[in-house]
């Protein structure tokens, strides 16, 4: 039950002491970064932060396109009603 916060809390100290202070896990912190050197006129070191978060937006919008493109496809879900898997190579 307490495993996920102590991982997610885990990998964020890794990477933002490992990886130029930046965090891979909890976008919040890199908004808050990114904002923070931007209100004090510190554009190139807020840009660093942006870049993570526009990943991030792109990531999603690639995994919505996916679900939606596959949304109907039966052939990942197999049939329901007999429980027969159709194909092993959703993807492709």
């Amino acid at each position: 039950m307490h495993f996920w916060p102590l991982s997610g809390g885990f990998q964020d100290a890794y990477t933002y002491n490992t990886r130029n202070e930046v965090f891979s896990n909890a976008q919040t912190g890199n908004v808050v970064l990114m904002s923070q050197n931007f209100m004090t006129g510190k554009w190139e070191a807020g840009l660093k932060y942006l870049f993570p978060l526009l990943h991030l937006l792109l990531g999603v919008l690639i995994a919505e396109q996916i679900r939606i493109k596959y949304k109907y496809a039966g052939a990942c879900t197999g049939d329901r009603n007999t429980g027969e898997q159709r194909s092993s190579f959703c993807l492709l």
